[in-house]
């Protein structure tokens, strides 16, 4: 299976064709979003966090969120690797994790449910690119593990 390195590779090599892809059909604004969502899911949510990995160690101390993760998903399952069920399993372990961060916001009245309904709705375009781009950085890593085995 491609190493790190190679996945890292493909991540940002991928970007060079598709930026102008994504620009030519949604415009320059939502191109960065879908392409920061690509590059923050290559490097840091990878299908690989279910391992001792590069992304896992791009989290420096914060990695200890993904111990449990690790213990739960299988390694290239469909939990893990599998199309769209792999990104928003982790994107919700994220979100599990900011939990007590959103708690300690609403407590301050910073944040409230309402405020985040709205920002959602008035960011949906957003919303979209960058989980659009998270799940195509996440298929490319699946499909270079298939079709990549000796790298």
């Amino acid at each position: 299976m491609p190493g790190n390195r190679t996945h890292d590779a493909i991540v940002i090599g991928a970007m060079i064709p598709l930026a102008p892809i994504l620009y030519e059909a949604v415009g320059p604004h939502l191109t960065l979003v879908a392409l920061g969502g690509w590059l923050i899911s290559g490097l840091f949510l990878s299908p690989d966090l279910d391992l001792p990995s590069a992304p896992m160690g791009r989290w420096g101390p914060l990695r200890i969120i993904w111990i449990p993760y690790q213990h739960l998903v299988t390694h290239r399952s469909w939990l893990s690797h599998g199309p769209i069920a792999g990104t928003v399993i982790r994107l919700a372990w994220v979100a599990i994790c900011l939990c007590p961060v959103a708690v300690v916001l609403m407590g301050k009245g910073t944040v409230t449910p309402e405020i985040a309904k709205a920002w959602l709705h008035a960011h949906r375009p957003e919303v979209w690119a960058a989980l659009a781009g998270a799940e195509g950085a996440a298929m490319a890593h699946s499909l270079a593990d298939i079709f990549l085995k000796g790298a």
